[in-house]
């Protein structure tokens, strides 16, 4: 499942290369895929907590692709430009319970020491963790560095998490970046993950 596509579905393209895994994509901003194969099925529509003609919820999408195919241990990977907080508050535990990975871009973080951002933020965060667990995060280094007093905070941040059903053991000794990180954007400089984060 891959909602927020833009320009690009080079991940799902390689998803199916490598693994044989078929993707699921939706953005309502786009009329059709920028690269359309026979194993991606789009839906013209946005993420949201509604059903309508613009948008769907996750619940609802997950549901009905449930009734064709077997969606047990799924990927989600998600990229919804500041939607992702209503999306997860509103996301049933039963339907994140489908996915092993879940990647997400999470946004405006620089806002996360503001009252109003940080009562949405932190319980979609306590909900996403009480099924998975982080297992990687990649500053995106378009955005710049803030600090708040001892804690630096690269207003996005791509999040791996997988389920915690699905871990054996968990290293306490932990390295950033990884080899396999790259660049958002290839004309700058990486940003490294500040340590506050791990």
């Amino acid at each position: 499942f891959s909602p927020g596509v833009g320009a690009y579905s080079d991940f799902e393209i390689d998803l199916f290369k490598k693994f044989k895994i078929p993707s699921r994509l939706a953005d309502n901003s786009i009329d059709s895929l920028p690269n359309p194969k026979e194993f991606l099925f789009f839906t013209k529509k946005h993420l949201g907590v509604v059903n309508n003609d613009n948008y769907m919820t996750l619940n609802y999408w997950v549901k009905s692709v449930a009734s064709e195919t077997n969606i047990e241990n799924s990927i989600l990977q998600m990229d919804i430009d500041y939607s992702e907080y209503e999306v997860i508050l509103d996301t049933q535990i039963e339907t994140f319970e489908k996915f092993s990975i879940m990647l997400i871009e999470f946004h405006r973080l620089h806002d996360l020491f503001l009252k109003k951002s940080f009562k949405f933020y932190k319980p979609a965060f306590e909900k996403l963790l009480l099924t998975h667990k982080v297992i990687h995060i990649h500053p995106n280094n378009n955005r710049d560095v803030k600090r708040v007093g001892e804690i630096s905070i690269v207003d996005t941040m791509e999040f791996t998490f997988i389920r915690q059903d699905l871990i054996n053991k968990s290293e306490s000794k932990l390295n950033f970046p990884h080899k396999l990180d790259l660049p958002n954007n290839s004309k700058k400089k990486d940003v490294v993950l500040p340590k506050s984060w791990y």
